[in-house]
């Protein structure tokens, strides 16, 4: 169903502009700069808990957001390059491994070893997080029974990830957030790649929590996880 599902998108996208929403948007200065402003702020809000975990001050915090907004601009750029080249999906993954690896060697020479590894952590995990967190709001119970599910919930996810990335051949580290993944939109390959492979994890997820969430958190999981995979779909579209 996903694979016909991102056929017709592609379908959609030959009929649109030829040139990328994304390549528009940063072809002007103005608007590069208030782009760049808006993932600083996002990406703050991303990663406020491991720069609260990591105790850093208020510079190195606005240090640490810089980097991760110039790393996304600079990414941007490789989409746009990515897709007037008309790059294959292995040289797509080449170009954002080595910028992936040339930020980290930032951040590592900024926040030190330890930071990096925590990072890296951080990183791998946000796609189950930033799942798991706002369907909390779904669940019943007292607050006990609510963290508990959550807890259980959170831990079904990371192992079906893990899972899921083995069973796929992709690395443990693969960023399974779509929208924190970029090669999704320079690649429409590692694009059908990628829902299918969260809808995997999310399905997966549905299966084990049907064992301690009620009927109707449950039915709110699947809701959530059709939203979920829809949205991904058109936030790709509308940025290639």
């Amino acid at each position: 169903k996903l694979r016909g599902e991102v056929g017709a998108l592609r379908q959609e996208k030959a009929a649109a502009a030829s040139q990328s929403a994304v390549s528009k948007l940063t072809a002007n200065p103005e608007t590069r700069k208030a782009m760049r402003a808006q993932q600083k702020i996002a990406m703050s809000r991303v990663y406020s808990d491991l720069a609260k975990s990591l105790k850093l001050t208020p510079e190195q915090t606005g240090q640490f957001n810089d980097l991760l907004a110039d790393h996304v601009m600079d990414n941007v750029d490789l989409i746009t390059q990515a897709l007037h080249d008309d790059k294959s999906p292995a040289e797509v993954g080449q170009i954002f491994s080595a910028s992936d690896t040339a930020f980290q060697g930032k951040l590592q020479a900024l926040l030190g070893d330890d930071a990096l590894t925590q990072y890296q952590d951080y990183t791998k995990n946000l796609g189950s997080t930033l799942f798991i967190e706002p369907f909390g709001a779904s669940l019943t119970g007292d607050l006990a029974t609510v963290a508990d599910k959550k807890s259980r919930l959170l831990q079904a996810m990371q192992e079906a990830t893990q899972s899921a990335l083995a069973a796929a051949g992709l690395p443990a580290d693969y960023q399974t957030m779509t929208a924190m993944n970029l090669g999704n939109i320079a690649s429409e390959e590692e694009a059908e790649q990628s829902l299918q492979l969260k809808d995997n994890i999310l399905g997966e997820v549905a299966a084990r929590a049907s064992s301690f969430l009620s009927a109707d958190e449950l039915n709110k999981f699947q809701g959530m996880r059709t939203n979920a995979i829809k949205n991904t779909q058109i936030t790709i579209l509308m940025n290639r």
